[in-house]
């Protein structure tokens, strides 16, 4: 949903997630990418409130969402897992392991590196 100050409810976006949505991002643009306990990523359009990408490939359920200077989207999960995701694309351009638990949360710090908590 997207929500006025006032408490009153602008827009719901229908048709995606499965399962509860956990995370929220919003991109450039007019776009806004969820995720959630269904292991997918995906993006809307604020404009049309419509579903134009969905991304999947992550074997848990996705906790965070943050972007790139790029562009690009950046997704951490129960799976123990970071993955880049390139808009343009619409594919996976990296997956980065290392952790030993679910990545809870990813920032962008300012010198463009990826900030992660587990």
């Amino acid at each position: 949903r997207v929500w006025r100050l006032d408490g009153t409810c602008e827009q719901v976006l229908r048709g995606g997630h499965t399962n509860s949505v956990v995370a929220v991002y919003q991109m450039n643009d007019g776009l806004v990418c969820s995720a959630g306990m269904d292991k997918m990523i995906r993006v809307w359009n604020l404009r049309t409130g419509s579903n134009i990408m969905t991304f999947a490939g992550h074997n848990d359920s996705v906790f965070t969402l943050c972007a790139l200077p790029d562009g690009r989207l950046v997704s951490g999960s129960a799976d123990n897992t970071l993955r880049v995701w390139n808009l343009s694309t619409q594919k996976c351009e990296l997956i980065i392991k290392g952790h030993s638990d679910s990545v809870q949360f990813a920032i962008l710090l300012w010198d463009g590196t990826i900030c992660t908590a587990s």
